[in-house]
Formats: structure tokens, sequence, C-alpha cells
């Protein structure tokens, strides 16, 4: 997917996103994936009230949770939801590092548009809101990191955003940061200087 952000936040990461997004934009609501294609979806107003680790970000066009549960599930029958965002979850595993110690590791999530293509006026305003606010609540750089010693080993990775709280859970020893899909790349929140 074009354009995706890779993502680390905590539930407060997640409070405050839903926060920024419907005190700014009160049409925007979050539908959890599971559920989603069938009667049981509902129009959530926080990230957090959506079970699953995975959900969508979606602009109803109303600000009544009620009407817009009615509307998404109008578009699943059409099969046709326009102005939509996929939202993966971060989560928190643990693992045993190569030297025998034990990491609390925060795997990556993602926010990508749900779309292939330029996409419609609507999902491309949708996108911009989304990422402006993410933009402004997730600002940490982030550098990779020998998961043992947590030096810093390469430049700042790019596309990638770590939300304020995610990165305060960072500072104690034994959490780390790594990309769900790549096993042994560790990473943490750089300061200006780029060092973890």
């Amino acid at each position: 997917m074009r354009n995706q952000l890779e993502t680390w936040f905590i539930d407060k990461d997640e409070d405050a996103l839903s926060q920024w997004l419907r005190s700014r934009h009160p049409t925007l609501f979050f539908i959890d994936h599971d559920g989603a294609s069938s009667s049981e979806a509902v129009a959530r107003c926080e990230l957090q009230d959506c079970g699953s680790g995975f959900a969508y970000i979606w602009n109803a066009r109303t600000e009544d949770s009620e009407d817009a549960t009615e509307l998404w599930k109008q578009g699943v029958r059409r099969k046709s939801i326009d102005g939509t965002l996929q939202f993966l979850r971060s989560r928190v595993i643990s693992e045993s590092l190569i030297d025998g110690t034990s990491s609390e590791t925060l795997l990556s999530g993602r926010i990508a548009p749900y779309y292939t293509g330029k996409g419609t006026p609507r999902q491309i305003e949708l996108k911009k809101i989304v990422y402006r606010a993410v933009n402004a609540l997730a600002p940490a750089n982030v550098v990779p990191v020998s998961p043992t010693s947590r030096e810093v080993i390469g430049s700042k990775c790019l596309g990638v955003r770590v939300g304020m709280h995610a990165a305060m859970w960072c500072q104690r020893p034994g959490r780390l940061l790594r990309h769900v899909a790549i096993e042994h790349h560790y990473c943490l929140p750089a300061d200006d200087r780029g060092e973890a």
C-alpha cells in the first residue's frame, strides 16, 4: 500500500489520536474489523472501543454515531465504502534476546489508505487529516539499535512514527520497538541528535 505510516502506539497514544481527530472532525468514526462487514458493525468514537487488533478510520459525513452505523451497514451491503483508512494496532510481546535476556517488545502497527490508485477526493482528504494528526501526536524519530546494548547502529528510519506515550514507555530498560514483520530489527525513539 502506498503512503502507509508504520506506527508504534500504546493505549494512551490511541486515546490521544481519537480525541484529536474527533475534536476537529466529529464526522470521523472507528469501525472494529471484527464484525465490520456484518450487522454487528458499530461506529465508535474511540479507537479503544474497538476490541480487535485492526480497525478502520472512516469519515461518515455525519456527527451522529447511530446514523454513522447505519450508513456503514448500507455501504457494506452495497460493497462501497468511501473515505476509509486501515489502522493496524501495535501490540506488546515478550521476547528472548540473543544474549538470553528478556524484552518487552512493542510490535509496530500501521495506518494505510484503503484504496488502490490515486483514490477519490474523499479518501485523499481523510488521509491528509489523519496523517496530520499522527504527525502532531507522534513526532518522535526512530533509529535502529542493538537490542542488548541499546546502541544506535544505523540512521533514522523513514516513514515511521512513535507516539509520545510509546516513546516514554521505551525509556525503561528491556523495552524495545520492532517492526511486526522483521525479526531482529529493533529500534528506539531518537532524540534530536539521532541518539537513542
